[in-house]
């Protein structure tokens, strides 16, 4: 076991303590860390570049046998969505889910909005007792290779003012309540990356010249044509390439 995980083993939480002994650099190092990522100390020890700071915050508690960050300390899995959610960077929001056959039966989720996830996973038991069908089997592959086959539905969505049916996938007893781009799409509502919000998509349609006839936009086949001279141009002075 290293130095850095064994630190977080057989030390309890004594402020009293922490306070009289090294009051200064005890809230240094506790608002270091709070700054990083909002976890327990036993969770942050196993993220990358954070050792350090753990390890230097846990050195102000006495050792003991037992406490919250003794030997039973639970693995970041124990701490369900809201932390994962926490330490790797998702949000979460809370929807209803429904059938779009009975849209007015509705039951309310908290949801990890991963842009990431192509469908929407929600808990078998819940769509069952929505009414929700699967339609289809829909195979995945996991980080590690692996692939499993999940059912997959339809279902409606509702958040606030905003309404949508999306697939969706019926999540297994191990799978994470996920939000996908599908379901995001059909509520016209969109993940900024670095704000980690959500933001309404502007709706565009057709532009309209007259009753019954669209404009078609026009092709910017000029446009490609200049930005092909030049790139050609750039090239041939830079390392004497032609195109």
């Amino acid at each position: 076991m290293k130095a850095a995980d064994s630190a977080f083993h057989g030390r309890s939480f004594d402020e009293d303590g922490c306070k009289a002994a090294a009051k200064g650099k005890f809230d240094a190092a506790v608002a270091k860390v709070a700054a990083k990522v909002q976890c327990p100390p036993c969770v942050l020890g196993k993220a990358p570049g954070l050792r350090d700071d753990v390890e230097s915050f846990l050195d102000q508690f006495p050792k003991s046998g037992s406490g919250v960050f003794g030997p039973k300390a639970r693995p970041l899995e124990a701490y369900g969505p809201r932390r994962y959610a926490a330490l790797m960077g998702l949000i979460s929001m809370r929807l209803r889910v429904g059938n779009v056959a009975r849209p007015e039966v509705t039951e309310e989720l908290d949801f990890l909005v991963d842009s990431g996830a192509i469908y929407s996973v929600v808990p078998t038991e819940i769509l069952s007792r929505l009414g929700v069908q699967p339609l289809a089997e829909q195979e995945f592959r996991l980080a590690n290779g692996t692939r499993i086959v999940r059912k997959k539905g339809v279902a409606f969505f509702r958040y606030e003012d905003r309404v949508g049916g999306a697939d969706v996938i019926f999540g297994e007893p191990e799978d994470a309540v996920l939000l996908g781009a599908f379901t995001l799409e059909a509520l016209g509502l969109c993940l900024d990356p670095l704000r980690r919000e959500l933001l309404p998509v502007p709706m565009v349609l057709a532009a309209w010249s007259g009753p019954g006839r669209a404009v078609t936009p026009p092709r910017p086949e000029g446009r490609i044509r200049d930005t092909g001279k030049k790139l050609r141009a750039s090239l041939d002075s830079e390392v004497g390439w032609r195109l």
